[in-house]
């Protein structure tokens, strides 16, 4: 093949592990032809964990700002939980809620109803609290553990597959 050609594989990378399209399945068990990223996400890492490595994360930032708003929507939710989760408060609960969870906000992610309810509610009983009053960490779980699997479907597989994780 031509290496001018533009499906060459010195600008895009094979499927980790033979996988195909954006349905990435299960890690295959031949761990040195799976990239690391995969093995984090089924090992559970976190998204701040998954791209802690600064190379990946300037690559994978690259990557980020080509793609559909709606697909980025989710990886800036779970790194907007991600510190949350390390400083809980009523503030950033307000605003995480009013920038994905309700329905009117530009991110609004696409999340299961009932837990966009409870959310929700929950914020608005935060309504008079102080901005640096401690809340729930536990708040956004559910919703994180969603955008976890949207971004592995939507933006992992495909960012194997870009020249932006090409080798340097």
């Amino acid at each position: 093949e031509d290496s001018s050609s533009p499906k060459s594989s010195s600008m895009y990378l094979p499927a980790a592990g033979g996988l195909s399209g954006t349905d990435l399945g299960p890690v295959p068990p031949v761990a040195e032809s799976v990239s690391p990223i995969l093995l984090k996400i089924e090992e559970g890492s976190s998204v701040s964990e998954l791209f802690s490595d600064a190379e990946l994360s300037a690559k994978f930032e690259a990557f980020l700002a080509m793609q559909p708003s709606f697909h980025r929507s989710w990886f800036d939710f779970a790194m907007e939980v991600e510190i949350f989760r390390g400083m809980p408060t009523a503030g950033l609960a307000r605003a995480i809620c009013e920038r994905f969870v309700q329905l009117d906000s530009i991110d609004t992610l696409d999340m299961d109803d009932d837990h966009r309810q409870l959310v929700e509610a929950y914020v608005a009983d935060l309504a008079n609290e102080d901005d640096m009053e401690e809340v729930d960490a536990g708040l956004f779980d559910e919703a994180v553990a969603f955008s976890h699997e949207q971004i592995r479907e939507q933006l992992v597989g495909p960012f194997l597959r870009s020249v932006h994780n090409s080798a340097s």
